[in-house]
């Protein structure tokens, strides 16, 4: 299993035991899981609540899936779970993988997420065969948008239509050329 460090944080893979935990909504056995503290009454941050099935497919998928699935971000000096994020699956065939991320309300406005998504991006971009990075952000996020900025990621033409957030903006980092 593949912990990501940053200066605050450990990026854990959510394992097929941590995701069929928090889809029980069993807070025992995903703290015991990710060895972290969920804040009082929540489980899942926002957005990703609709997405554990997916991620758990991801995680099941083989030895890469939990890799190239979502992550839990723990504080490395608490071990509070502050938020989750992560990739939805392996590069696809162009080399691209890509990312997300949300924070629990309690622990936005701190960085957190920026900083994960630097860590995501960065190895993302160290891995073999991956040419980029790219997450999908409604115009309407100001917030999303700076995270992406914060991690390297450049706003692009590109659009896509997303079932819940209605015309998305892809946002996109390559490899550097060597």
């Amino acid at each position: 299993m593949t912990i990501i460090r940053s200066r605050r944080l450990f990026l854990i893979p959510l394992t097929p035991e941590a995701l069929t935990a928090l889809m029980k909504h069993d807070r025992p056995a995903a703290e015991h899981a990710l060895n972290g503290r969920f804040p009082p009454a929540e489980l899942v941050p926002p957005l990703m609540a609709d997405a554990l099935e997916y991620f758990l497919n991801i995680a099941t998928a083989g030895p890469a899936g939990a890799a190239w699935g979502a992550r839990a971000y723990v504080t490395l000096k608490t071990r509070d779970i502050v938020g989750m994020g992560g990739f939805g699956g392996p590069p696809d065939t162009q080399g691209m993988a890509t990312m997300g991320y949300s924070v629990f309300p309690a622990f936005q406005r701190l960085g957190y997420a920026s900083e994960a998504a630097r860590a995501l991006a960065d190895w993302a971009l160290s891995q073999p065969g991956v040419a980029g990075v790219q997450a999908t952000i409604s115009p309407r996020n100001i917030a999303s948008e700076r995270v992406a900025a914060y991690a390297g990621l450049n706003r692009t033409d590109a659009t896509e239509d997303d079932p819940d957030e209605g015309l998305v903006v892809v946002w996109q980092r390559s490899q550097d050329p060597a």
